[in-house]
């Protein structure tokens, strides 16, 4: 079963023993391979003003049962968090890269209290856990599921609509699918458009640009229930945008 953004914002992110850690505020991807890298957790209860920045290897599968989304952290792990601010310096990478070491759990980090995390921000949390003092590339790849929500997006040769969710793999935490909100021009629709087909991410324009042309968006199978997208409905759509299926390589 697939996860949609969506719902998992309504989640709380729970800590090992089930006591809750906070709230789901966002999900980081890396646009290179839209595969999901970190969960932002809004964790006032714990550290007032404080989000934490949890990497995918702590997650685990979303209980769709329970509406809760488990982890492995335990409560010493959400306390001892080093707090780096949005600019840390080379000491407070050294301290945090030391804790990631000492605890072989290079999963959490957390912002400042009335910061908040940016995905650039978690580049160069990534940079120092990985070797103190590393700096991140210039352009991060790290992309916010909340920030492109709203992001137009364009096929081969017209607008389709604007970007309304995301549709997740938790069994190998790769981004599958956007959902596209077709606007005035095909109302009332969802499509469903795998990222496979997503041939450029323009930030500055706030647009992504897919390789499928409008006619086939028009025509495309319908899909009403979106986490419980099944294959059959998955092979639907390659085949009617005669795309080759990603489970198949």
């Amino acid at each position: 079963m697939l996860n949609t953004f969506t719902d998992l914002r309504s989640y709380p992110v729970c800590l090992e023993d089930g006591a809750q850690a906070g709230t789901l505020d966002d999900l980081y991807f890396d646009d290179r391979d839209w595969s999901l890298r970190y969960l932002v957790v809004d964790v006032g209860g714990w550290f007032s003003g404080r989000q934490a920045l949890l990497g995918i290897t702590a997650a685990e599968r979303p209980d769709t049962h329970k509406r809760i989304w488990p982890t492995a952290l335990t409560e010493p792990d959400l306390r001892s968090a080093p707090a780096p601010q949005a600019e840390p310096t080379v000491a407070e990478r050294e301290e945090m890269a030391a804790w990631h070491l000492a605890t072989d759990r290079p999963y959490l980090t957390m912002s400042g209290p009335g910061v908040g995390y940016t995905p650039h921000m978690a580049e160069r949390h990534l940079a120092a856990a990985s070797e103190p003092g590393a700096e991140p590339e210039t352009e991060t790849h790290l992309r916010s599921m909340d920030e492109v929500s709203g992001y137009s997006v364009t096929g081969r040769d017209d607008g389709l609509g604007t970007v309304a969710d995301f549709l997740v793999n938790p069994l190998d935490w790769q981004v599958r699918y956007l959902v596209v909100d077709t606007g005035t021009w095909l109302p009332g629709r969802r499509a469903v458009l795998s990222t496979e087909w997503v041939t450029a991410v323009l930030w500055s324009e706030q647009r992504v640009e897919v390789d499928v042309p409008r006619h086939l968006v028009e025509t495309s199978p319908e899909i009403e229930d979106l986490p419980g997208l099944q294959r059959s409905e998955e092979e639907s759509l390659f085949l009617h945008y005669a795309m080759p299926v990603y489970w198949s390589r």
